[in-house]
């Protein structure tokens, strides 16, 4: 009788944790359904929480970061109480850093706080048994919005009425032809961003992985973003055909080489040909020559000051461009070029910090092409638009390389999406 009482008791117990772990399982998979959509709409409509954009993010961010410790086998009272004190212990150890505006307090908090902060989110959902959840919330509010981009495309009107970079809707309208932007900082935000979601369809069939590519496709040529949309032609092509991807993996010393090939004619271009001097009478000459007038300042700007500037901000009046289209142009109010801004506040760490990226995404390649493609699209872009300028694409980037990194690392869980992209 009492050995009958002590195995029902035993099997009472495994019960009793059974049912807590499946309330717990329930209550990851809502909290990573709804953290998705929620970074979903901060990252795709950052109008809509205008000036709390960057305090919403964090919070995500924190919530993200407690929700996953919290879901690990490590999971404990201390942890958990740690985690849940981050904000608490964070923010009066920025305000311990010196700052001489509200800018550079900006600053200090973006590098300090909330990119290492989404970096290390990166690293938890990919390692988590609800990644999937994530990804497909924050995937449906970017497949919602092509539906928008295309509806102002179309219309040539805005669906919110407000300034986008201080200019109205009808800047971004050129021969009747207009560039989608819904609730995003700019259109070529919106344009990166679509591009970079072309790779979420790589481990799914062929119907939904050509589906998906073209979609985002779409999205990203209603923004009228030569950049992206260029980008997002090229991905395409690798999305839709495993045998390329499986050859891209094969010869990664290839890509390895063409990277260090572009950073070299890159560096020459800059140094010997081209000048501050910006021909063409139009916006598209204006801005294709911008970009050229802007790197050929890069190494000046290495030379002159190896650690960058950091949170002091670019001096006005020093870093000018002569331009045919607008006049004298500041380098101080414009920059369109991540690897520009990078050498521009932290110098040859912020160069540094850039080429660490791309090899991060190469390397993590061979096991995950999903987030490779994803890291290499964001960094790729940073070649013609400041990515952590933007705080809502900042955070994606550094998302990205949260994710990447951890499966660049060994014994981080490689994750299973190495089976699903066998299945091709």
């Amino acid at each position: 009788m009492t050995k009958t009482l002590a195995i029902s008791s035993e099997l009472g117990g495994h019960a009793r944790n059974g049912h807590r772990g499946a309330g717990l399982t329930g209550a990851h998979r809502v909290g990573a359904i709804t953290l998705g959509l929620s970074a979903g709409v901060l990252v795709f409509y950052p109008y809509l929480v205008e000036g709390y954009l960057s305090n919403m993010l964090l919070a995500v961010l924190l919530s993200c970061m407690i929700l996953e410790i919290s879901n690990r086998r490590f999971n404990s009272p201390t942890i958990l109480s740690v985690s849940m004190l981050v904000p608490l212990i964070v923010f009066p150890v920025v305000t311990l850093f010196p700052a001489d505006s509200p800018q550079q307090q900006s600053w200090i908090l973006r590098w300090t706080v909330v990119f290492p902060v989404a970096m290390v989110c990166g690293f938890l959902v990919q390692t988590s048994r609800e990644r999937i959840k994530y990804l497909y919330s924050f995937a449906l509010v970017a497949a919602i919005t092509v539906i928008l981009a295309a509806y102002e495309r179309i219309t040539t009107s805005g669906i919110f009425d407000r300034l986008i970079s201080n200019q109205s809707f009808e800047y971004f309208i050129e021969g009747g032809i207009a560039r989608a932007v819904v609730g995003s900082s700019h259109p070529l935000v919106l344009g990166v961003l679509f591009a970079a979601l072309i790779p979420w369809g790589v481990s799914r069939n062929l119907l939904p992985r050509v589906c998906w590519a073209s979609w985002m496709a779409i999205g990203a040529y209603c923004t009228g973003s030569e950049g992206p949309t260029y980008i997002s032609i090229a991905l395409m092509f690798v999305v839709i055909a495993p045998p390329l991807r499986e050859l891209i993996a094969r010869r990664i010393a290839i890509a390895y080489l063409a990277f260090f090939i572009v950073l070299a004619t890159l560096v020459y271009y800059s140094a010997f040909v081209w000048d501050i001097y910006v021909q063409g009478a139009d916006s598209v000459s204006f801005s294709r020559g911008y970009r050229e007038g802007m790197y050929s300042l890069f190494i000046d700007v290495v030379l002159a000051h190896p650690l960058g500037y950091q949170g002091a901000g670019i001096p006005t009046g020093e870093w000018l461009l002569v331009t045919q289209y607008k006049g004298v142009r500041d380098l101080a109010v414009s920059i369109d070029s991540e690897l520009v801004y990078l050498a521009f506040e932290w110098g040859i760490v912020g160069c540094a910090f850039f080429i660490f990226t791309v090899l991060v995404g190469l390397k993590c390649y061979r096991y995950n092409q999903s987030v490779a493609l994803t890291l290499l699209a964001l960094s790729g872009c940073g070649f013609f638009v400041a990515t952590h300028a933007f705080l809502e694409l900042g955070i994606f980037w550094m998302l990205a390389i949260g994710c990447a990194g951890s499966i660049a690392m060994p014994y981080a869980g490689k994750c299973h999406d190495l089976k699903l992209e066998k299945k091709e």
